[in-house]
C-alpha cells in the first residue's frame, strides 16, 4: 500500500527560519478515497524559537494573522500545550516512518521544517527526491478543489485534509494513476 505524508505549518514570517506556531500532518493513500490517518499535531515553544533567533515578519502579523477570525487566531497563538522544537522534530521522524512521500503547499513548509532541523542538529525525516508539492497540480486545475470544502483553514491538520482532498481531485482529473 502506498503511503504518504500531507504537511501543513502555520508561521510567523515566510522565510525558511520563520518562527512556526504549529504544525500538522496526515497519511494517506493518493490513489484511493480512503479517509487520511494519524493525524500528526504540535503547538511550537515560541519563546525557544525566539532564542534560537527564528524571524517574526510584521507583514505577516499585519497582513494575514491580522485578518484572521478570532478562534483562528486563539488556536494559533495560545500559550496552552507548547512543545519544545527538538521534541516536536524527533516525532515528526517517528511519524514519518513508513512514508513514501511528502507532500505540502509548496515548498514553504517542508524548507521550513529542513531548516530548523539543520538548526538544532536533528535529522531531516525525508529524503529530498522524496518531496513534493501540491501547488504546482493544483495550479493547474479548472478551479481550486478546495473551495467545495466547508473546512477549518489555518487549522494546520484541517489543511492538511483539505489538501489531500484536492490533490485526489486533480490525480482524478488528470487521470493519474500511480
Amino acid at each position: 500500500m502506498t503511503t504518504w505524508a500531507m504537511i501543513d505549518l502555520e508561521t510567523l514570517d515566510t522565510t525558511p527560519d520563520a518562527q512556526i506556531l504549529t504544525i500538522g500532518g496526515v497519511k494517506f493513500n493518493p490513489f484511493t478515497w480512503d479517509e487520511p490517518h494519524t493525524p500528526f499535531s504540535y503547538r511550537f515553544d515560541i519563546d525557544e524559537q525566539e532564542q534560537l533567533g527564528r524571524t517574526v515578519s510584521e507583514d505577516t502579523l499585519n497582513n494575514f494573522w491580522a485578518k484572521q477570525s478570532d478562534d483562528v487566531i486563539e488556536a494559533a497563538f495560545s500559550p496552552h500545550n507548547r512543545t519544545s522544537c527538538r521534541d516536536v522534530m524527533r516525532a515528526l521522524k517517528k511519524w514519518y516512518v513508513g512514508c513514501d512521500r511528502v507532500w505540502s503547499q509548496g515548498e514553504f513548509d517542508t524548507v521550513m521544517i529542513e531548516n530548523m532541523c539543520r538548526q538544532l542538529g536533528e535529522p531531516i525525516p525525508w529524503a529530498f527526491w522524496t518531496v513534493e508539492n501540491c501547488r504546482t497540480i493544483l495550479n493547474r486545475m479548472p478551479t481550486d478543489p478546495r473551495k467545495e470544502l466547508n473546512f477549518a483553514a489555518h487549522d494546520a491538520v484541517e489543511d492538511c485534509k483539505a489538501q489531500v482532498y484536492a490533490l485526489r481531485k486533480a490525480f482524478e482529473h488528470f487521470g493519474m494513476k500511480r
